[in-house]
């Protein structure tokens, strides 16, 4: 009985991630969001809907379940689900105009936070949104650039470089 009160939680869990959180507070969740992407070179991922809309449910299964689509999404983004009718000014301040016959909407930000595309996927499908997110991706940094930065800051702060060598999976 324990194990599938477990399993029921963790379910419930997971389909919250991907739920509108009308209480969120948008424009704080965005700003961590690119501080995130600044640190890890990644790019931001907004998607303005809501839970009534079905294309905004849906666009988040597709989100969940394409396996090529959630990988992309992990390494390669930060995700804010963005209550669109309650962050009419968090729209306004990166210039991107809400309306419901443009919900569900996916804006990509850059780690400045500058606007580098705004759409509308009509009939979101997994094939058309994974081309869309790796044409917005961020070049992967080139170790020796990293390392002369670091280089640099250590001798700047008069401080020791750490090494650590990995991969992101």
């Amino acid at each position: 009985m324990i194990w599938i009160v477990g399993w029921a939680f963790l379910a419930l869990q997971e389909k919250s991630e991907y739920r509108f959180d009308e209480k969120a507070d948008a424009p704080k969740q965005i700003s961590a969001a690119l501080l995130r992407a600044a640190k890890k070179n990644r790019r931001v991922l907004l998607h303005w809907g809501s839970n009534e809309s079905a294309g905004a449910v849906k666009l988040n299964a597709l989100f969940r379940e394409d396996a090529e689509l959630r990988r992309t999404i992990l390494y390669e983004y930060d995700l804010v689900l963005v209550e669109a009718s309650r962050n009419g000014e968090a729209a306004r301040k990166y210039g991107i105009e809400i309306s419901r016959d443009k919900i569900p909407l996916l804006s990509i930000l850059s780690a400045e936070g500058k606007v580098l595309a705004c759409e509308s996927p009509a009939s979101p499908d997994a094939r058309s949104l994974g081309a869309f997110l790796q044409k917005y991706r961020t070049e992967p940094w080139k170790a020796k650039d990293v390392l002369e930065k670091g280089r640099r800051e250590a001798a700047e702060a008069r401080k020791r470089i750490f090494l650590v060598f990995g991969a992101p999976w």
